[in-house]
């Protein structure tokens, strides 16, 4: 078997990290698999040793098909995602799968200014980057499956297009659980009196009120007394507060930048808290932030919304769960939390307890070759209606 992934970005993307290990595990198990980016192919290095090929797109147009049926995995409907997979699909004469990472139709929202029902009625044009409101659900509509990273994503499938769960997990060879990095905390200029909370990802659209309210709830314990400083990571594409408050907020963040990878797992170890901040919303119910499995399998306990992953996290033995998400909340919940050492080591142990078991790179890949093979099997070994069929003959 063959499998191409299409990815939107390079593979400095958190989406490509996931592609990575997949691509590697699936080629441990005998599929021959390629990673086609639109630019920046030399970015795999940055992940470690790719077992697969790593390709652009007009590379992987080029490229000769492998023996056996071929899979094209559209890694989410975006709109150069989109087209990039019809086009490689007409040039093997294989069918494709298409995979979910978030609400598309709430990231259109956000980023456009416009509700979906409008855009949808305008057929309103969007950035590459971004999945159009109508040809996203027809692309779906056209797939032979869909993957997704949370159940509820499964929602926005046709009913006729079978689907399947695969959730993410964490490069356990990076050590995310090790003991607090004292050289960096020293450079970082952290006092001993102070605890630390942890956020790593970007600032967009999407989830620019979100992180606000991270910062708001810092700015908060801070007025009450508490000691408590905000490391952070990531790029900003929204602001986030206005320049009048940057001095203020220089005196609790310490905003790292873009890191690379194999940093993280020493400033996760500076955490006493990490947090994914927001509330079970329409943004948050469809997706599951790949720092998550790494925040669980670090031992620190971590707080995020009763919403994705939240919804199978026991609430203070693995979690600690919001259910608004907003600065006030954070706020309320993050004081008591950081004032009791023996609650976070209770509650992250439960936390990485809960990531050994269900977070694996080889669970997720046997997981989705199962799904490969029951779309690629012949059609005489299918049971059921024509549909099937139908779908089965354009894969093989």
């Amino acid at each position: 078997m063959n499998v191409v992934f299409v990815n939107y970005h390079s593979f400095a993307s958190n989406s490509a990290v996931h592609i990575f290990h997949l691509a590697n595990e699936l080629e441990a198990l005998g599929v021959r698999c390629a990673v086609a980016v639109p630019a920046d192919v030399t970015t795999v290095a940055d992940l470690g040793t790719a077992r697969f090929q790593p390709l652009t797109y007009e590379e992987a147009l080029r490229a000769p098909a492998g023996p056996g049926p071929t899979l094209v995995h559209a890694w989410t409907p975006r709109e150069l995602v989109r087209k990039q997979t019809l086009q490689l699909c007409a040039k093997l004469s294989c069918g494709y799968l298409a995979h979910l990472e978030d609400n598309e139709e709430s990231i259109l929202e956000r980023s456009m200014g416009v509700p979906i029902a409008e855009l949808r009625r305008r057929d309103a044009e969007v950035p590459e980057t971004l999945s159009h409101p109508n040809r996203y659900r027809e692309f779906l509509a056209g797939a032979a499956g869909v993957t997704a990273l949370i159940d509820r994503l499964l929602e926005f499938k046709p009913g006729h297009v079978p689907g399947r769960v695969i959730w993410p997990a964490y490069d356990a060879e990076m050590n995310w659980e090790r003991p607090r990095d004292e050289p960096l905390r020293e450079r970082l200029g952290i006092s001993r009196s102070e605890k630390v909370v942890v956020y790593t990802g970007n600032v967009h659209a999407a989830n620019q009120r979100e992180v606000s309210s991270l910062y708001l709830a810092l700015a908060l314990l801070r007025r009450r007394g508490v000691p408590v400083r905000l490391v952070r990571t990531g790029q900003d594409h929204a602001r986030l507060y206005d320049a009048a408050l940057a001095d203020k907020m220089r005196e609790f963040v310490i905003e790292m930048g873009v890191v690379p990878r194999a940093q993280l797992p020493a400033i996760v170890s500076l955490a006493d808290v990490l947090v994914q901040p927001g509330g079970p919303d329409v943004f948050n119910e469809f997706r599951f932030p790949s720092k998550l499995p790494e925040y669980l399998a670090s031992g620190r306990p971590v707080m995020l919304p009763r919403a994705n992953i939240g919804r199978h996290l026991r609430d203070g033995e693995e979690a600690v769960l919001m259910e608004q998400g907003n600065a006030l909340e954070i706020a309320r919940k993050l004081e008591p939390l950081l004032a009791d050492d023996e609650r976070r080591k209770r509650v992250g142990a439960g936390g990485r307890a809960f990531a050994l078991q269900n977070f694996s790179w080889g669970k997720a890949a046997n997981e989705l070759l199962a799904f490969y093979e029951i779309l690629v099997r012949p059609r005489q070994q299918q049971a059921g209606g024509g549909r099937e069929h139908a779908q089965d003959q354009r894969l093989v």
